[in-house]
């Protein structure tokens, strides 16, 4: 019993048999043409086996799924619509702002320079370079410097940036503070610089300050007093003279309407310095005028002609005494206010009070000389401060102290009082 030939080997026998013959038919001379077979006979066919070798199956690798990842920014980038420098921006990431990247369509995220991202829900991208796989370091925070700033003009410090801020004080134009970090490495916050003031960080408007030395403003040169030149002043109604420049000040005499003075030095509190009877003294400044007012119509009541009168007249607002028509002085008169005013027609003083009190108001009525029921003439101290923006409760009132006593002197009891306009 003979050896049994493998399958593998009797196939590969065959095959190189094959491959012999047709290269014996090759190398055959053409002018030798291969001798047919003999008749009858048929060219042998090689026996198939009931199988074929089988083919080895070749298996094509399955592409690998794309997995995204972080990426981050190295600098500020621009994001772009579309791969390429020109495309739509839609938007930028600052140094250190990550996003996620997107399958470019080919199975990663590169195409080409860019990489394909995920920004704001659609996909986007950014120039490779610009990117990284890593969280790059923070940028380098800036070493604060602090400096001198110089107020340009008066300007408010304040608590925090914002002009609704509370204000700690003024800086005036070419004073300095030194500046302060606003916590980001330098003065600045917006439009505003961190100052220290006080001890406090606080804050001014940038726009008020500058690194330059700035002169300070011009102190405001004092007027030069007017140089005053001694002139002559008339009394414009006849007022008192007195020995300082107040309406407390003691009365040496009454300045008649028309009569002048010399104006001596420049006016104070009111008053005018001038010189009288050798002396200086003072006269308010409102009752004074440099030209000689016209002389008032003596216009006196046909009832003052005759006799000792006191004579008053509403409609030129005055008190005369009067001696057989002459007028011995005149003075300024303030009447009744219309709800109670002063009685007009012809009177006699019946009672002289010199240091009478109102029983019914309870205020001084000095020089008091009564002439009907409860009116009288007498010296008001609200006459003499405040003139003729009040009135009486009836009464005549007399504003110079010195005008009253001497009608007080020469009017006694008896003496004709003639009220009329």
């Amino acid at each position: 019993m003979g050896t049994r030939v493998p399958r593998w080997l009797a196939v590969a026998v065959t095959t190189a048999a094959v491959a012999f013959s047709g290269a014996g038919f090759a190398s055959a001379a053409p002018s030798d043409p291969p001798s047919a077979p003999p008749a009858g006979s048929a060219t042998p066919t090689p026996a198939q086996s009931g199988s074929s070798t089988p083919s080895p199956s070749v298996t094509s690798p399955s592409a690998a799924p794309f997995k995204a990842s972080l990426v981050y920014a190295t600098g500020t980038v621009v994001v772009r619509g579309t791969a390429s420098a020109t495309g739509p921006s839609l938007g930028t990431l600052q140094r250190g702002n990550y996003v996620g990247t997107r399958d470019a369509g080919n199975g990663t995220a590169r195409l080409g320079d860019w990489t394909a991202v995920n920004y704001q829900g659609r996909q986007a991208w950014i120039a490779t370079r610009a990117i990284s796989s890593t969280r790059p370091a923070p940028a380098p925070r800036p070493k604060f410097s602090a400096q001198l700033v110089y107020a340009t003009t008066t300007v408010s410090v304040r608590v925090s940036p914002s002009t609704k801020s509370k204000s700690r004080g003024t800086l005036q134009r070419g004073q300095y503070v030194g500046t302060r970090d606003a916590g980001n490495g330098t003065a600045r916050q917006g439009s505003w610089t961190a100052v220290n003031y006080k001890g406090a960080r606080s804050w001014i408007a940038s726009q008020y300050l500058t690194t330059t030395r700035v002169a300070p403003a011009p102190k405001p040169r004092p007027k030069p007093r007017p140089a005053f030149t001694k002139h002559i002043v008339y009394a414009t109604a006849t007022v008192p003279v007195r020995v300082s420049p107040s309406l407390a000040a003691r009365s040496i005499a009454n300045l008649q309407r028309g009569n002048h003075v010399s104006a001596v030095g420049i006016a104070r509190r009111g008053f005018t310095p001038v010189k009288f009877k050798g002396r200086t003294a003072w006269v308010q400044t409102s009752y004074l005028s440099r030209s000689k007012p016209a002389p008032n119509p003596q216009r006196l009541d046909n009832r003052c002609l005759s006799g000792l009168v006191v004579c008053i007249s509403k409609r030129d607002q005055k008190l005369r005494l009067v001696r057989n028509g002459k007028i011995l002085i005149t003075l300024d008169a303030r009447f009744g206010r219309p709800s109670e005013p002063t009685r007009e027609g012809s009177f006699k003083i019946f009672w002289k009070n010199k240091n009478h009190v109102s029983t019914l108001y309870g205020s001084k009525m000095p020089f008091a000389m009564f002439f009907s029921g409860g009116q009288a003439v007498h010296y008001s101290s609200d006459f003499a401060a405040r003139g003729y923006i009040g009135n009486s409760h009836g009464c005549v009132n007399i504003r110079s102290w010195s005008g009253i006593q001497y009608v007080w002197n020469h009017a006694p009891v008896n003496t004709k009082v003639v009220v009329y306009r």
